[in-house]
């Protein structure tokens, strides 16, 4: 079976089908990949408006604080985005005899979405820490 389970489930909602998924395993690590690219989409998008925000000139400067603010309401947007895809959309078009698996496999694709988007998030920031998106998280100051 070589066909994508997750964007299958998708389409058989938009038919108003309700199937059982087959291979639990291909759908756990469709989900994972789902959960990463909604990580870094998220994640393209706070850099591109992080270096929209211009720098702040005087003694205290609100801008870093600004991309931080961005930063986490995309991050916990995100989060939801992703929550309402797997538990509203996929969920209702799974059979109710594959709901506990299904829950594990959601709760585990919210986890790794959350930690791909704050700690990958963090690094960057350290990485390009002469940029825009550097001034999220800055560094101490000596």
């Amino acid at each position: 079976m070589n066909q994508n389970i997750l964007l299958t489930v998708f389409f058989d909602l938009l038919k108003g089908q309700k199937k059982p998924i087959q291979d639990w395993s291909m759908f756990q690590l469709e989900s994972f990949i789902f959960a990463i690219a909604v990580a870094i989409v998220g994640l393209i998008i706070i850099w591109i408006i992080s270096d929209r925000i211009p720098y702040q000139r005087g003694s205290t400067p609100k801008d870093a604080l600004l991309r931080r603010i961005f930063f986490f309401l995309l991050g916990f947007l995100s989060f939801f985005i992703l929550f309402y895809l797997l538990i509203f959309v996929v969920q209702s078009n799974v059979l109710r005899a594959s709901q506990n698996q299904l829950y594990r496999i959601f709760v585990s694709s919210l986890v790794i979405e959350a930690a791909t988007y704050f700690v990958l998030g963090f690094i960057l920031t350290k990485i390009f820490k002469f940029n825009k998106f550097g001034t999220i998280f800055p560094g101490s100051k000596k």
